[in-house]
């Protein structure tokens, strides 16, 4: 388990940090058994920008590169007034150019800049290393917040927070959305893991909440496993039951709402899932400490699924 409190306790703020971290792999062998390997990792964070202001609330922004997108996402939320009442952290994650420093400086915000010895991308790590930093600077409540998603009003992002208050929430995700064709264009097009079938997908439903089915093993045909899945994707946005607010099972950690300590006290993300399914496992952990997930469907966020991280 990771140890947010030593972390948090050891952090330089004017420096450059060290924290070594070792976790299970799983690798698939010649005869299809699967095996744990204990793998080693170290990474070093050093907060670039430190503009945190007296703001409990967080909104934690994972990049590498990628620029435009994030600046398209970041400009919204300035547009919004968002930065009024939350501090924002872009957390730069082996950036090869100085763009994210750059952006931070344009909008006056925290930038953590993060590498690590084998260069290679942990998503779980980042994020719980970033918390190790606001937990030094006592905010109270944090939102993981993919950097290709952006809310379609002013309020949106205060309703959630509400929301997620109001019902007694540990863990609050919503609806997500594709944007329209008109805004894939405002972004410039990029590469998308869904160019074949994105003339589909514009302004329907990306996340509706997420549920299990069984699904055929992709190692062994006659093993059937328990798998999640986006519901309602690709339904049409206006949808009645996507809509509905309701507790379930997990929510996508594009956009996860989680009290600080209650990210702590569950454990926070699992580092051997380096790229997927962190979120989902984060939930399910919630659950078992009796823990609630609610997936608000009566607020949406415009989602641009996967522009960076089909690039990693």
């Amino acid at each position: 388990m990771f140890d947010f409190q030593g972390c948090s306790e050891s952090l330089i703020l004017d420096g450059i940090n060290t924290i070594s971290v070792e976790y299970p792999i799983f690798d698939i062998q010649p005869n299809n058994n699967i095996v744990s390997v204990n793998y080693a990792n170290s990474f070093q964070s050093n907060l670039i920008r430190n503009k945190f202001t007296d703001h409990k609330k967080c909104i934690i922004i994972c990049c590498k590169d990628n620029c435009s997108v994030v600046d398209y996402s970041l400009n919204i939320l300035h547009k919004y007034g968002i930065f009024n009442n939350y501090d924002i952290l872009l957390v730069d994650d082996r950036s090869q150019s100085n763009c994210i420093i750059d952006l931070s400086d344009k909008y006056n915000i925290s930038c953590l800049k993060i590498n690590n010895k084998n260069n290679i991308f942990n998503y779980s790590v980042i994020n719980n290393i970033a918390v190790c930093y606001l937990k030094k600077f006592n905010k109270e409540l944090i939102i993981f917040y993919n950097n290709d998603l952006w809310p379609p009003h002013q309020d949106t992002i205060d309703n959630l927070v509400k929301k997620h208050i109001d019902y007694g929430s540990d863990i609050t995700g919503c609806k997500l959305c594709y944007p329209s064709k008109q805004e894939y264009s405002e972004l410039g097009n990029p590469n998308h893991v869904l160019n074949n079938y994105l003339d589909h997908a514009y302004s329907t439903i990306q996340h509706g909440g997420i549920d299990f089915r069984y699904r055929r093993s992709s190692t062994n045909n006659q093993l059937a496993i328990l798998a999640p899945y986006h519901t309602w994707r690709f339904y049409d946005t206006s949808n009645i039951i996507s809509s509905i607010d309701t507790r379930c099972f997990s929510v996508t950690g594009a956009m996860q709402i989680i009290n600080l300590s209650t990210f702590i006290e569950i454990g926070g993300f699992s580092s051997n899932f380096v790229c997927a399914f962190q979120d989902i496992d984060l939930c399910l952990k919630a659950i078992q400490k009796n823990l609630s997930v609610y997936y608000i469907g009566s607020e949406y966020l415009l989602h641009a699924e996967s522009l960076t991280i089909a690039q990693e």
